[in-house]
């Protein structure tokens, strides 16, 4: 056989040669690259979303945990059933440390707190009622030892009248809060 004669032979075998490697291997080839583009486009999509998520997280968790020490600061001002007779101390402590002279202090029944949101409230309030005597100063300074003391206690009303020596009558109603600690069905 000789290439001259043969050689549109050799050229049709050539040409499916090449027309078999653009259609079995190129065009698969770039489709299978055109997928795996659109993947990697996807997955750093994915990783940009996934960043944004963890420095979200991040933040939530500074979040989180400046709550928890706020919630934990909160539980020491609210005392717990038990510690209302300390309350009672801590009332008088004010008292005595700002000149003011306590006549009466008398706590009130508990009362549980309605709120619109729940059926049954996770605290209580006690209520105090006191009658004290002082002059005007003495008894901002005991208003202010109150509002520095380590539980919260919140004064709801108060009645000044004057008596004769010139000192002041104030009758006063005083609250702090408890939790209540009732189980719910």
């Amino acid at each position: 056989m000789s290439l001259e004669k043969n050689w549109p032979i050799f050229l049709l075998v050539w040409a499916g040669v090449l027309i078999g490697f653009f259609y079995l291997v190129l065009i698969p080839g770039g489709e299978r690259l055109e997928r795996l583009k659109e993947e990697k486009r996807n997955m750093e999509d994915q990783v940009i979303v996934l960043e944004r998520k963890v420095r979200n997280s991040e933040g939530l968790e500074k979040k989180l945990t400046e709550l928890h020490v706020a919630a934990s600061l909160l539980e020491e001002r609210l005392p717990e059933e038990k510690e209302v007779s300390n309350l009672l101390l801590v009332i008088e402590d004010s008292a005595l440390r700002s000149g003011v002279e306590v006549q009466s202090l008398k706590p009130q029944s508990l009362e549980v707190q309605e709120n619109s949101d729940k059926p049954q409230s996770d605290y209580l309030e006690v209520s105090f009622e006191s009658d004290l005597v002082s002059d005007y100063y003495g008894f901002l300074l005991f208003l202010n030892y109150l509002r520095q003391s380590p539980r919260l206690i919140q004064v709801k009303n108060f009645n000044l009248e004057e008596d004769e020596n010139g000192n002041l009558l104030i009758a006063m109603k005083l609250s702090t809060y408890v939790f209540s600690r009732v189980e719910t069905n």
